[in-house]
């Protein structure tokens, strides 16, 4: 494994290596992300020291922050409960499998609790996605079967930060 480093804030050079990992139907526009940044979102990427390479890239915002944008009823339980969504949690393609991804979601994970999260909710898809939220303890509340109509089934997946 390379050295890595994490890299806090926004950095839209590396957007599209990113948004290639998803369906068309899933990719993040520029300004579907200024409005999470806009919004309070916080950005971290995983990077070669080296040659600062990105390797990763995981970012959420306070679901507070979120509803107005994202009507879900599943997530509204989880509203004024110092939750957060999980926006992304990506590895390039060359880097899966290799333990970026667990890396990144621990350093998400330790970000959130200095913040006050409780709760980190995101939609996991039917790949590494729901396999790594699972490994962290994460439990599945509910399924969609046509996410975004895109006919792919997701789950909703909550992750007790306090545990």
């Amino acid at each position: 494994m390379l050295e890595t480093i994490f890299l806090k804030g926004l950095y839209l050079k590396w957007m599209e290596q990113f948004n290639e990992l998803y369906p068309v139907e899933l990719r993040a526009t520029i300004s579907e992300i200024l409005e999470v940044e806009k919004r309070g979102g916080k950005f971290i990427y995983i990077i070669e020291k080296e040659t600062g390479k990105p390797i990763g890239e995981t970012f959420y915002v306070a679901l507070d922050n979120l509803a107005p944008l994202k009507k879900d009823s599943q997530l509204e339980e989880y509203l004024s409960r110092k939750a957060a969504y999980v926006f992304k949690n990506s590895i390039l393609k060359e880097y899966q499998g290799q333990g970026y991804g667990k890396l990144l979601t621990e350093y998400r994970v330790k970000c959130m609790k200095e913040e006050g999260f409780e709760y980190s909710i995101g939609h996991a898809r039917d790949n590494g996605s729901i396999k790594q939220a699972k490994l962290f303890g994460a439990e599945v509340i509910d399924t969609v079967s046509n996410w975004l109509n895109t006919g792919e089934q997701v789950f909703i997946c909550v992750l007790k930060l306090n545990k």
